[in-house]
């Protein structure tokens, strides 16, 4: 009976060794693999100007939309999205009393429909600067447009300024 054991015991052990040599030898070829198709169908979200107004202002009203403030909640995915010089102005502007309304917005409060209604027109592009023209909204009373300038920043683009659209 000894003899029995002794065997399923060492019929254990090395089964977990073959588990074990299978998970070091095949596993970082799956992860490689699984990170290398990753980059390939998913492209950087500010890869064109009209990308990055669109996520952007998809992300921020959504996040006004739940009570969150973006510039002070969301620090680092305002950097993803915005030169530091800009932030930089806003937070100056802020702690001075300057502010009135909403930078982003360029308004006091917001429609519902702004975040599910982010239309980008008139995109141009010279070197590494852009403008386009956002509108939000999509009624008559709602729709509010936006001149935004761009910076390209590495392999994106960031917002560089806000306007009302004249």
């Amino acid at each position: 009976m000894n003899h029995a054991a002794n065997f399923v015991a060492t019929a254990r052990t090395n089964l977990h060794r073959v588990a074990l040599a299978f998970c070091l030898l095949f596993f970082p070829i799956f992860s490689a693999y699984a990170q290398s198709s990753t980059a390939v169908t998913h492209s950087h979200p500010q890869d064109t100007p009209e990308a990055a107004v669109t996520a952007f202002y998809g992300w921020y009203l959504g996040a006004l939309a739940k009570d969150r403030v973006p510039l002070r909640d969301d620090r680092k995915q305002m950097q993803s999205f915005v030169v530091t010089q800009l932030l930089k102005k806003i937070e100056h502007g802020i702690k001075n009393g300057e502010a009135d309304s909403d930078y982003f917005t360029r308004a006091q409060d917001y429609f519902d429909d702004w975040a599910s209604n982010i239309a980008v027109s008139d995109v141009r592009i010279s070197g590494n600067t852009a403008s386009t023209i956002v509108t939000l909204g999509n009624s008559k009373e709602s729709r509010h447009g936006l001149a935004v300038q761009l910076v390209k920043e590495g392999d994106g683009w960031k917002i560089s300024s806000v306007n009302d659209q004249r």
